[in-house]
C-alpha cells in the first residue's frame, strides 16, 4: 500500500506543473504548427462525411469555412464538423449555395467515336465518377443543386452511359428521370440490344422520353418477296417496324406469311411506296415474286386474268419497275388430242411457246389450233406425255386432259397395243385424275378361250375375253386364279353363259379343264364322287357340251339322323326298322332273332362307331326279356323292356355289359318285386348246455355266415336260403340271439310272421335286466317274450339206486363247418368325374351284389368288380351310403371301401 502512495505523489506533482507550464508555453508556440494540424485533421474529417466541397482556413485556431455547397443541410452539417474538431476555437463561413434547376439536365453525346458530357452534376465527386465512367473526351458538366434522389439519378446514369457506346452517333438525355435517345446503331445487335434495354431493361423509377434509334444502313438496300402455293415468304430490308408489320397485312388473302425482314436504315427515298405497291400487286397474281435493289425493283408473276394484268402494270409502271408477266391464267384449262388415219390435231392451250413449238415438230401433229394460257394443272407436261404415248397404240381415239382429269377412248390397234394401254393406265398418272379410260379391244378372227384347273386346285385362264366385264367376272374360278386372258371382240353367242357354266363346273372337279375352240365347248376332268360328276353332266346342255369326267362308283347314301330299332312282342315276334351299314348285318341280325315279322331296314352309311356290335348286345339283351326295344336315335343307344323277375333282369344287364360299353346306354328294365312268404321261419336254440343252434330260412348268404359268428360261431348248414325275408328280420335275429346268449336256456324262433322268445334267466334281477333290454328293441312290442327263473330246489327225496343200464353206443357228431372270415385286403373303389360318369372296380361277394351295384351307379358296367366272399362288416351298408353320397358331388371323387372301414 505505501508503494502506491508514492506512485501517486509521483504523477500528480509533475502533472500540475506541466498544466501550469503547458498554458504559458502555448503562446509561445509557433502558429503555423497548429493551421496544420487543424487543417488535415479537419479536411479529413469534411472527406470522410462527404462534404469535400468545404475549403477551410486557420488562423491561429479560428477556422473560417470558404466553398459552394449543394444545400443549405450541407452548408450546415459542414460547420457543425469543423466545431467538433478538438482544438478548434471559432468558426466563420463564407458558403455560396449551388445554383438550383429544374428539370435536372444530363447529357452525352457521342461523335466520330468521342463522347461529350453536359449538364449538371450535383458535386465534384460525382463530376469525377461520371467522367470516369464514360471515358468522355470533354465535358461541360456544372455543378448543379436540384436532382432527383441520388442513387436514383446514379441508377439513370449509369443507365444513359451504358446506352451511348451502343451508337455509331447520337445522344442520350436524362431530364431528371425521364432519359431519351436518338442515333444510329454501330451494329445489327446493338440496335437489337438497345431495342431490348428500352422495352424492358430501363430501371425502375426512370421514365422513358422520346425514343428515336435508328438501324445500322444497308448497302445495297434489298428487300424481295416470293408468293407460290398459298406461301408468301418476304425477305431484305425495312426501314422501320411499322412498315416491316404492313407487309403481312397486305399479303394474299389465305395466304401463310413468313416475314424475315430486318431493320436497317439507308433506304432510298421511295422505297416506302415502290414496297408498299409491289405488295398490292400480289393481290392479282397466283404466283411470283418481287425485289428491290437500292432504286431498282422487279416484278414477276402469273396474272389470275386479263384484268389483273392491267391493274399490275397500273401500279408499278409509273415507279419504273421491270414488270415480267406469264401468259393470263386460263379458269377451265383443256388440252385435246384427236388421232384419225394416221393423224394426230391438237387444240386447247399450253402453258409455253416452247411447248407449243415442241408439239409442232412431232411427225404427224397438227398444232395450228393450239393456244398459250397460264393455269395448266399440276402434272401437265406429265399427262400430256401420257396421252400423246397412248395415241400410239389406238387405230383411233380421243385423248382429253380438262383441268386435272384425264379421258382416253378409243380402238385399240392389237390385242399387245390393248395390253400395253392396260398396263399403261394401271401404272397410273403422277398428278392427274383419270376420269375415263374407255378402249375397245381389237376384233380376232379365231376366238378361243380355256381354263385349266391342276391337282392343286390352281385354275389358269387363257385366250380370248370380249370385255372387262365379261373377264371380271369369270374370277368366279375362284382365289388364286391366274388370268392369262387378252380381250378381243368376236366371240361367238352365249360365250358369257357359257364361260360361267364351265368354270362353276370346273370348280367341282380335283382337275380338269374347259375350253372354246372351233366354236364348240369341251369340259374334262375328274370328279371326286359319283354325285359329282352327275351333278355336272346334268349342268351342261349336251348339245353345247361335249363332257367326259372320270369318277368313282356309285356309293351309298349317307343317313342322317342314323336311326336304327328292334322291337320284341310279348309274343316274341321281332319288328326290325332304321338302317344297318351292310347287308350282311341285316342278315345276321335276322338270323339271331329268328322270329321276324317285319323287316324295314335299309343300307346307309353314316352309322357311329362299334355299330354292329351294340345291335347285337342289344338284340342278345332282349331276347332274355319279355318284350322290350333296342334303339339307336342317332347320338346315343337304349334298352327298354320288363323281365319276368329280378333274377333274370340282373342277368340281363349282365349280358349287356359284356357285349356292349353299358357306360354308353339308356337302359330301364323293369321286373316284379319279390314279397317275403308268409311261411318264413327261423329258430335259434339254447339248450342247457350253452350251445346255440340254428335252423330256418335266410334271406342271404353273407347273413348266413354272419348269424352263424354272432350265435358262437355255430354253423348254419341248416339255415335255407329264401329272399326276400319279412321286415326286421334282421335286426330281431340279431337282437334276439344277443339275448338268448344272456339266458340259461332259451328259444329265438319266427313261424307265421310273428317272433317268439322263451327261456330261463338266472335269477329275477337277470329277467328284469333283459326284459327291459328287449322292450328298447325296434318292433318289440309285436314279440311273445316269456322269461322264467329257476324253481326253488326241492326238498330232498331219498333216491334209490339206480338200476345200471347199458352203455350208450356213442354216436359220432360231424365236424362243424369252418366260418370264412373276410380277407384283410379286401377293397371296393367307386370314382365320379367330372362329366358324371361312374367307375367301379374291387371286389363284391356276390353275383347279385354285383349287378345291383352297377344299376346304383346309373346302370354302368360292372366287369371290373371281382367276386370274393365273404365280405367285410357293414359293407354292404357302407356301399349303399357312399354311392349316393357321391352322386350328390360334382367334382371328380372317390369311395373306398375295406375291412377296416371306408
Amino acid at each position: 500500500m505505501g508503494k502506491t502512495r508514492s506512485n501517486k505523489r509521483k504523477w500528480v506533482i509533475p502533472g500540475i506543473l506541466t498544466i501550469l507550464l503547458g498554458t504559458a508555453g502555448a503562446v509561445t508556440l509557433n502558429n503555423d504548427d497548429v493551421e496544420v494540424d487543424l487543417s488535415s485533421r479537419v479536411s479529413a474529417e469534411l472527406q470522410a462525411q462527404g462534404l469535400g466541397w468545404a475549403s477551410v482556413s486557420f488562423d491561429a485556431r479560428d477556422a473560417k469555412i470558404t466553398g459552394t455547397a449543394p444545400n443549405e443541410k450541407a452548408q450546415q452539417n459542414a460547420q457543425e464538423i469543423v466545431k467538433s474538431i478538438y482544438g478548434v476555437r471559432t468558426v466563420s463561413q463564407n458558403i455560396d449555395l449551388l445554383a438550383s434547376v429544374s428539370p435536372y439536365p444530363f447529357s452525352a453525346i457521342i461523335d466520330g467515336g468521342n463522347v461529350i458530357l453536359s449538364g449538371g452534376a450535383p458535386d465534384d465527386a460525382t463530376k469525377s465518377s461520371l467522367l470516369a465512367r464514360s471515358l468522355a473526351s470533354s465535358d461541360s458538366l456544372e455543378l448543379l443543386a436540384g436532382s432527383p434522389e441520388k442513387s436514383k439519378w446514379l441508377s439513370a446514369t449509369d443507365f444513359a452511359l451504358r446506352q451511348i457506346n451502343k451508337l455509331e452517333e447520337g445522344e442520350v438525355s436524362l431530364s431528371d428521370l425521364t432519359i431519351s435517345i436518338s442515333g444510329v446503331a454501330k451494329s445489327r445487335d446493338d440496335y437489337n440490344s438497345l431495342q431490348k434495354s428500352f422495352s424492358s431493361g430501363v430501371p425502375n423509377d426512370i421514365i422513358l422520353g422520346n425514343i428515336n434509334i435508328i438501324a445500322p444502313p444497308a448497302s445495297p438496300f434489298e428487300w424481295s418477296a416470293t408468293y407460290k402455293d398459298d406461301k408468301f415468304n418476304i425477305f431484305g430490308s425495312a426501314p422501320s417496324e411499322e412498315i416491316s408489320e404492313t407487309y403481312s397485312k397486305q399479303a394474299p388473302d389465305g395466304a401463310k406469311v413468313t416475314n424475315n425482314t430486318v431493320i436497317s436504315s439507308g433506304e432510298p427515298s421511295d422505297f416506302a411506296d415502290v414496297s408498299s405497291n409491289l405488295m398490292k400487286a400480289f393481290a392479282f397474281i397466283e404466283y411470283g415474286d418481287a425485289s428491290i435493289s437500292d432504286k431498282s425493283s422487279n416484278f414477276y408473276g402469273a396474272p389470275r386474268n386479263e384484268e389483273a394484268a392491267d391493274k399490275i402494270n397500273a401500279l408499278l409502271e409509273p415507279l419504273g419497275t421491270n414488270i415480267r408477266l406469264e401468259p393470263p391464267k386460263i379458269a377451265d384449262y383443256r388440252f385435246y388430242a384427236d388421232r384419225q388415219n394416221g393423224k394426230t390435231s391438237l387444240s386447247g392451250y399450253v402453258p409455253h411457246e416452247t411447248e407449243k413449238t415442241r408439239l409442232g415438230e412431232l411427225d404427224g401433229f397438227d398444232v395450228s389450233k393450239l393456244k398459250l394460257g397460264w393455269g395448266a394443272p399440276e402434272g401437265f407436261d406429265k399427262s400430256v406425255e401420257f396421252g400423246l404415248s397412248a395415241l400410239e397404240n389406238l387405230s383411233e381415239g380421243r385423248f382429253s386432259l380438262e383441268n386435272d382429269e384425264v379421258s382416253l377412248v378409243g380402238t385399240a390397234k392389237s390385242v399387245d397395243d390393248y395390253d400395253a394401254l392396260a398396263d399403261l393406265i394401271s401404272s397410273g398418272i403422277n398428278g392427274a385424275n383419270i376420269k375415263l379410260a374407255q378402249i375397245s379391244p381389237p376384233t380376232v378372227e379365231t376366238y378361243s378361250w380355256s381354263a385349266q384347273k391342276s391337282a392343286e386346285g390352281v385354275t389358269t385362264l387363257t385366250g380370248f375375253a370380249p370385255s372387262d366385264d365379261i373377264k371380271g367376272q369369270l374370277e368366279i374360278a375362284g382365289a388364286g386364279a391366274i388370268d392369262e386372258m387378252s380381250l378381243a371382240k368376236g366371240a361367238p353367242g352365249n360365250f358369257e353363259e357359257n364361260a360361267k357354266a364351265g368354270l362353276k363346273a370346273l370348280s367341282l372337279l380335283d382337275s380338269g379343264e374347259v375350253k372354246l375352240e372351233d366354236d364348240g365347248w369341251t369340259l374334262t376332268g375328274q370328279a371326286s364322287s359319283y354325285a359329282i360328276a352327275t351333278q355336272i353332266n346334268e349342268s351342261l346342255d349336251s348339245a353345247q357340251w361335249n363332257v367326259d369326267i372320270a369318277s368313282p362308283p356309285k356309293p351309298l347314301p349317307v343317313a342322317s339322323p342314323y336311326l336304327f330299332s328292334i322291337d320284341k312282342d310279348e309274343n316274341g315276334l321281332y319288328v326290325f326298322s332304321g338302317y344297318v351299314p351292310q347287308e350282311s348285318l341285316k342278315v345276321n341280325l335276322a338270323l339271331q332273332a329268328k322270329n321276324v315279322s317285319v323287316n324295314n331296314t335299309g343300307i346307309a352309311r353314316g352309322e357311329p362307331d362299334n355299330f354292329s356290335d351294340d345291335a347285337l348286345a342289344g338284340l342278345a339283351t332282349l331276347a332274355k326279356l319279355e318284350k322290350g326295344r333296342v334303339a339307336f336315335n342317332g347320338t346315343e343307344w337304349s334298352l327298354i323292356g320288363s323281365a319276368s323277375s329280378q333274377e333274370v333282369r340282373e342277368l340281363a344287364l349282365e349280358n349287356l355289359g359284356q357285349e356292349a360299353d353299358a357306360l354308353t346306354w339308356q337302359v330301364d328294365i323293369s321286373a316284379p318285386i319279390p314279397v317275403a312268404s308268409k311261411n318264413y321261419r327261423f329258430v335259434a336254440s339254447k339248450p342247457a348246455d350253452g350251445a346255440i343252434s340254428i335252423n330256418g330260412d335266410v334271406p342271404t348268404s353273407q347273413l348266413q355266415n354272419y348269424i352263424g359268428i354272432i350265435a358262437g360261431k355255430v354253423a348254419t348248414d341248416d339255415l335255407n336260403m329264401l329272399s326276400p325275408a319279412p321286415d326286421n328280420y334282421k335286426r330281431s335275429v340279431f337282437a334276439g340271439i344277443a339275448a338268448l346268449k344272456t339266458l340259461q336256456q332259451g328259444q329265438l324262433s319266427l313261424r307265421s310272421e310273428k317272433w317268439y322268445f322263451s327261456g330261463v334267466a338266472s335269477d329275477e334281477e337277470a329277467r328284469e335286466k333283459l326284459l327291459a333290454q328287449i322292450a328298447n328293441i325296434e318292433g318289440a312290442a309285436d314279440w311273445n317274450v316269456n322269461i322264467t327263473v329257476p324253481a326253488p330246489a326241492p326238498k330232498p327225496v331219498p333216491i334209490p339206486e339206480p338200476v345200471p343200464a347199458p352203455a350208450p353206443v356213442p354216436v359220432a357228431k360231424p365236424e362243424p363247418k369252418p366260418i370264412p372270415v373276410a380277407s384283410e385286403n379286401y377293397r371296393f373303389v367307386a370314382t365320379k368325374l367330372v362329366d358324371g360318369s361312374f367307375g367301379l372296380n374291387g371286389d363284391t361277394p356276390s353275383v347279385e351284389l354285383q349287378n345291383y351295384t352297377g344299376i346304383l351307379a346309373g346302370n354302368i358296367a360292372t366287369d371290373n368288380l371281382s367276386i370274393l366272399y365273404p365280405a367285410p362288416d357293414s359293407y354292404k351298408r357302407s356301399l349303399f351310403t357312399g354311392i349316393r353320397a357321391l352322386k350328390l358331388l360334382n367334382r371328380v371323387s372317390y369311395l373306398y371301401v375295406a375291412k377296416n372301414g371306408i
